[in-house]
């Protein structure tokens, strides 16, 4: 079986999100939060070979979960007007859309270290840790800054502005150009569009 990403893309819905009872913030609150879109991807692979002679086999597969139990909705953003539930739930598919192009990338790191030989299980667990730190171990902090940029949403001018990235992230292919890789689009890593825009 060749290596596979799943979950890439996935659009999200209220359906999708359990509902937690909770009082509407005042009007004069800070910006908050009215829903959490929990996202957690996930690697399996297996290695073969013995010391100093370890490859890590085809057959890799990462998937993009979006985490039910850990997601939600205030049960307050029922009364929000359709405009705002919509503009909130576009915050929300935002979150989704950054925690997968990150795993996107962790994927073409991981697919790029089936070229390497192995002298022993530490080293192969080396670098997938580096490869993980570097992309979907950044999930939170990239998340963070999303908040703050788009004041959780309320902001159109930075929603506006994020959502860009991301769309750019999804549509721009790399410089320099390079072939799918296991049938995945290569394209500008989530985290050079924030590198280029000074966002990290």
């Amino acid at each position: 079986m060749p290596s596979s990403l799943f979950g890439l893309r996935r659009t999200l819905t209220w359906g999708d999100f359990p509902t937690v009872q909770a009082d509407a913030p005042a009007d004069d609150a800070p910006a908050a939060d009215g829903a959490n879109t929990s996202v957690h991807p996930t690697l399996n692979f297996v290695w073969s070979g013995d010391p100093p002679n370890i490859v890590i086999r085809d057959g890799l597969v990462v998937r993009v979960n979006f985490d039910t139990a850990g997601s939600y909705k205030y049960s307050w953003v029922a009364a929000m007007s359709a405009a705002d539930r919509a503009t909130l739930l576009t915050h929300e598919q935002g979150h989704y859309d950054i925690a997968a192009l990150l795993a996107r990338e962790y994927f073409f790191q991981m697919v790029a270290l089936r070229a390497n030989t192995y002298p022993s299980a530490d080293a192969v667990n080396a670098d997938k840790e580096a490869a993980r730190l570097a992309t979907i171990g950044r999930q939170q902090e990239i998340f963070d800054l999303y908040d703050a940029g788009t004041s959780h949403g309320t902001d159109p001018s930075g929603q506006a502005t994020w959502s860009g990235y991301v769309r750019t992230a999804f549509t721009q292919p790399a410089i320099p150009p390079s072939a799918p890789v296991s049938g995945v689009q290569v394209m500008k890593s989530i985290l050079d569009v924030l590198s280029d825009a000074s966002e990290i």
